[in-house]
């Protein structure tokens, strides 16, 4: 069993920006620095908008870096996920 991989499970990044259109932005970064990803959550308020995203990446602090450098974004998080896998 030691030389059978482990699957790393999957991660949830939550970004929240004050660009509706944000998404155009990250799709780059996210087919960089992740082997997959999965809008799981969109979420609008006034003009600000809310993403939760299940990722597969083992470049996590980089991607939290590059997310943060775009322009219109408030915060990003990234947080571990167990649940069901989809990817």
């Amino acid at each position: 069993l030691d030389i059978v991989p482990i699957k790393k499970h999957s991660l949830l990044l939550i970004i929240n920006s004050k660009n509706i259109e944000i998404e155009k932005e990250l799709t780059p970064i996210l087919k960089k620095l992740t082997s997959s990803y999965i809008i799981k959550s969109r979420s609008i308020h006034d003009k600000n908008i809310d993403l939760i995203i299940e990722i597969r990446s083992k470049k996590d602090i980089e991607l939290l870096k590059e997310c943060n450098k775009l322009k219109d974004i408030l915060n990003v998080s990234l947080m571990s996920h167990d649940g069901e896998e989809r990817l």
